[in-house]
């Protein structure tokens, strides 16, 4: 999906864009919190990838991670068209791929191409009403997520969201 196609969706409403941008991304502390929350979500599922992101209007930005490596942790994020977790900002619910190779929006992705994201199950993070990212496994095969590993995932938006509202200019 192409920057344009989220046009006309939530992701660029001014609302949600300012109160994205009053959260303090910068602060390191704020890092900290929210690797502890990717962690344990990154136990608790079994995956090998956990993350909590913050999408602004072109970007998606890596707040909080467990599992990356290489160019893809160095750089903190990625553009919007490449980002699974716009199209939870985009709908406001959860955003499940349980096959990301022969997935019509994301099979050609970098994502998928290049690093082997083979599986994604994302929940909403909501701040002051708006979605502003998304907490999110990813998996290296293949998978179907089970209800309980969904709500793990729930959990820790709930916990991202308590930690992003402290971190507010």
């Amino acid at each position: 999906m192409s920057h344009l196609a989220y046009a006309d969706t939530p992701v660029l409403d001014p609302a949600r864009l300012r109160v994205v941008a009053s959260i303090n991304l910068d602060d390191p502390d704020l890092r900290d919190e929210l690797d502890l929350i990717t962690d344990r979500t990154a136990t608790a599922t079994s995956a090998p990838v956990s993350l909590i992101t913050v999408v602004r209007d072109d970007a998606k930005v890596v707040s909080g991670s467990h599992g990356l490596t290489g160019w893809l942790k160095d750089s903190g994020g990625t553009p919007l068209q490449w980002a699974f977790c716009a199209a939870t900002v985009a709908t406001g619910r959860p955003c499940i791929i349980t096959d990301t190779a022969n997935d019509e929006v994301h099979r050609n992705n970098p994502l998928v191409t290049r690093l082997g994201f083979a599986a994604y199950a994302g929940q909403p993070i909501y701040l002051d009403g708006q979605i502003v990212g998304a907490h999110s496994i990813i998996d290296t095969t293949p998978r179907t997520f089970t209800e309980r590993e969904m709500h793990e995932i729930a959990e820790g938006s709930w916990a991202a969201a308590a930690i992003l509202a402290r971190y507010r200019h």
